[in-house]
């Protein structure tokens, strides 16, 4: 019965965490006006990793500034757990929530 009971306690701590992540993160739509694709980069203006299609929606989990000074949007994409790098000002549309691995958005 005690094991039950905290099964059921970490469950409903980890519903809270995703709940909690998706109340923090936004969804975000990629959009380069003078291009087709953004690059996507390992840190802010670090190393080119590969390029996300204009229209792309992201998670979007916290913002960075390079030594610039220019912000730059961390960023999750669907299905990935690793975290990218796309300057802040290549991203709009954004609404509050999460991307689940089938493309849903969680509020």
């Amino acid at each position: 019965m005690y094991v039950q009971q905290i099964q059921k306690i970490i469950l409903a701590l980890s519903c809270l965490s995703l709940l909690s992540a998706a109340a923090q993160a936004k969804v975000c739509v990629i959009w380069d006006p003078s291009d087709t694709s953004v690059n996507v980069r390992t840190t802010p203006n670090g190393q080119y990793q590969g390029t996300l299609l204009n229209g792309t929606q992201v998670e979007v989990v916290g913002y960075r500034n390079d030594p610039q000074g220019r912000s730059w949007a961390s960023i999750v994409q669907r299905g990935s757990s690793g975290q990218s790098f796309v300057m802040a000002s290549l991203t709009r549309d954004c609404i509050q929530g999460a991307l689940t691995p089938d493309g849903r958005i969680v509020r």
